[in-house]
């Protein structure tokens, strides 16, 4: 996660965290980024979820019901996969026949998900320059 916070540096970024639950350490590097808005600790519903959602740029995710729903909605997503994905995502290819607005981005070795963050925050870099 923290190599992911880089674009909170910028101000012209603001970063929403879906994510629930967070252990004690993930909390506290949230809680650290001024630009980062703790949206899973507030009672959302999917249709909230959604509409948050089509105000974003980009949505990134591991494979989760984040996932389907960005790519039902036709919204930027980026999927980091691990080694082994989810059947549906197939085993290469960063694209997916379920969802053309859905980016993969696969481990190359089992449980190693630095080169994964590198190739997103490289595609940030990009799609910000664009």
């Amino acid at each position: 996660m923290p190599l992911l916070l880089r674009a909170a540096e910028d101000p012209t970024v603001g970063l929403y965290s879906f994510q629930k639950d967070l252990k004690p350490g993930g909390q506290a590097i949230l809680n650290e980024q001024p630009h980062v808005v703790p949206l899973g600790q507030r009672k959302l519903d999917l249709d909230a979820v959604a509409a948050t959602m089509q105000k974003m740029d980009v949505i990134i995710t591991v494979d989760s019901a984040l996932a389907h729903l960005a790519g039902s909605l036709n919204k930027p997503c980026w999927l980091m996969l691990p080694y082994v994905p989810d059947f549906r995502w197939g085993t290469e290819g960063a694209e997916t026949e379920w969802y053309s607005s859905v980016r993969l981005f696969r481990q190359k070795k089992p449980g190693d998900w630095k080169p994964v963050v590198m190739e997103i925050c490289q595609a940030f870099t990009e799609m910000a320059a664009a």
